[in-house]
């Protein structure tokens, strides 16, 4: 009798451990994940995300790095899928081997838990013996709102993928031969290891996308969200005037501004109506519905005074 208690008491207590853990498997498998699938000469960029973050991003940007044992002859680009982003370009430092992805939109990106960033593409004149390294620079993600953005914590990151040029698939894209792909824009930004001076290329691009900016107009889209435009346009401009401008300034600037064109909210049926400021309303000549509560009030006063006294009366008796 006493052995059967015990069995029944260890497989209650196994059946709690097991509920227990539950909760933890269930919280690890909400964590935001970032996952690199090799693909010819190059990685596609999945990003996963939990529910309850996915469906408020409209924005966000994430950094690769890319290695290589032949980095000055590397050509890297990225090939950006399907999304509702208005927004989609990358920039590549080739003195860092740095690949900056932004992704911008008025609409949520996610429609799914994952969402395929795009391809990491890259290539050489000469394959031969070219090993190229891609990997995801740690709190790179960032998920941003207005011209602010978020280092979003608790992020699974993978292995970095090795990738042999010529021996990945049929890719085989030559420099200067990629296309930005559905729903992306081709980098239009810039290649920022194309120019000499990277400094000078963003300039001219933030010149670019501020002009850009000035086209929208302000009737068409909502008081909040083209505030934050203008926000972002006075700070570009701030920038451009200061002659001696850092790179890392010009780069945020940029991107401050492409979230907020990307962050535009038309207007919808309804949104024009003005709000009409209401004057206390007086008090009229023959107008009860401000005496009536007053007489109300004394009726129920002079009833509660007159049952007291009634008991009193009626106690002494």
């Amino acid at each position: 009798m006493k052995s059967m208690k015990k069995i029944i008491a260890g497989f209650v207590m196994a059946v709690f451990a097991c509920a227990a853990l539950l909760p933890l498997r269930a919280y690890a498998a909400e964590e935001p994940a970032i996952s690199l699938q090799p693909e010819g000469d190059g990685a596609n960029v999945v990003l996963t995300l939990p529910e309850s973050v996915r469906e408020n991003v409209h924005s966000l940007e994430l950094s690769l790095k890319v290695e290589s044992n032949a980095q000055e002859q590397l050509h890297v680009e990225f090939l950006f899928g399907e999304s509702t982003a208005k927004i989609a370009e990358y920039r590549y430092h080739e003195d860092t081997g740095v690949l900056n992805l932004y992704l911008s939109g008025s609409q949520a990106l996610f429609k799914e838990a994952s969402l395929s960033l795009g391809k990491v593409s890259v290539s050489a004149a000469n394959k031969e013996g070219i090993i190229v390294r891609v990997s995801v620079v740690e709190d790179s993600l960032k998920l941003v709102s207005g011209t602010r953005s978020e280092v979003l914590p608790r992020v699974v990151y993978p292995e970095a993928e090795t990738i042999e040029l010529g021996k990945g698939g049929s890719s085989g894209n030559e420099p200067g031969g990629g296309s930005g792909g559905p729903g992306g824009n081709g980098g239009s930004g810039g290649n920022a290891g194309e120019s000499t001076n990277p400094v000078q290329t963003l300039r001219e691009e933030l010149k670019k996308t501020l002009e850009l900016a000035k086209t929208y107009k302000k009737s068409d889209y909502t008081s909040d969200s083209f505030a934050n435009l203008e926000k972002a346009m006075k700070a570009a401009e701030e920038v451009l005037n200061k002659q001696d401008a850092s790179q890392s300034e010009l780069e945020a600037a940029l991107r401050d501004l492409e979230n907020a064109i990307g962050a535009l909210e038309k207007k919808t049926a309804g949104t024009t109506q003005k709000t009409v400021e209401k004057a206390p309303k007086s008090v009229k000549t023959g107008d009860n519905t401000v005496v009536m509560p007053w007489i109300a009030a004394l009726v129920m006063s002079i009833g509660v005074i007159g049952f007291v006294l009634y008991r009193r009366i009626r106690y002494r008796r």
